[in-house]
């Protein structure tokens, strides 16, 4: 997949391209408040994390701030880019959404012609869909994989619109940026029935099917944990964070695609 993926990004980003949007590249800009998320990505252990960010919603652009390896993506939603920011190198990289898209339907379409049934499944996944309203959970299931969602429905729809927006555009980033990670498709099917239902994710769990007898055996399963803490409204420190990226986008060195992933990979 690595060589396959590497391939790809070449291509894309250098290849000439006609240019064509895709919806949530077309969605009119938020008029929601300024709120952030807190995540935090585990396999049901807080206290040994895969990954941790604060994302900033304000003013037409969503500022994540990841903790390891420390790294700032902004989404310029009227610029339809990407711009990513590595503090330790004072290096950044810019992505179109065109090219973001672009890569997603070429690994789409590789995936889809793969003999391994896991693979074309990511591909088109196909969900059958409960929501327990008295539970707020909503459940999406499948041979291959299964998602259980905590939901709240207080929220304000325009904050529920705005973060399902950016975890779609992430959900593509990041399997450009992470050699070998899982198609977005089914994370996008997710946000999918959420945003249907103006549900905002609190906790999500993907659990994975077995792929052999270990996985069959107690406490074996393969499952990753999200979850998201909402916080409507900023503080001075969240401003202060955000003119920070802001000011970094004007001074740091500005580097290729594929240069800014290698130098990030070796944090």
């Amino acid at each position: 997949m690595a060589h396959l993926q590497s391939g790809l990004i070449i291509g894309i980003l250098i290849g000439a391209l006609t240019p064509h949007s895709a919806a949530w590249c077309e969605t009119p800009v938020s008029t929601s408040p300024p709120f952030k998320v807190e995540s935090l990505v585990d396999r049901g252990d807080e206290a040994n994390p895969i990954s941790l960010s604060t994302t900033i919603f304000s003013e037409a652009k969503a500022f994540d701030f990841l903790k390891d390896p420390r790294e700032v993506t902004i989404i310029d939603w009227r610029g339809n880019r990407v711009i990513l920011l590595n503090p330790c190198h004072r290096e950044e990289a810019e992505l179109s959404f065109d090219a973001i898209l672009r890569f997603h339907e070429r690994v789409q379409s590789r995936a889809r012609q793969e003999r391994d049934p896991r693979q074309r499944f990511a591909a088109d996944p196909d969900f059958a869909i409960q929501f327990d309203q008295a539970k707020d959970t909503l459940l999406l299931t499948s041979p291959w994989l299964t998602y259980r969602i905590t939901t709240r429905s207080d929220i304000d729809p325009a904050i529920i619109r705005e973060f399902l927006r950016f975890s779609d555009l992430m959900a593509r980033v990041n399997c450009l940026l992470v050699q070998g990670s899982r198609l977005p498709n089914p994370r996008l099917k997710v946000n999918q029935a959420l945003a249907e239902r103006n549900l905002f994710p609190v906790e999500v769990r993907l659990i994975a099917a077995p792929r052999n007898f270990l996985e069959w055996l107690p406490g074996r399963q393969s499952v990753v944990r999200s979850t998201h803490t909402l916080v409507v409204g900023l503080t001075e420190e969240d401003r202060v964070q955000i003119d920070q990226a802001e000011k970094w986008t004007h001074e740091f060195r500005r580097v290729n695609f594929i240069d800014y992933q290698a130098k990030l990979a070796g944090n």
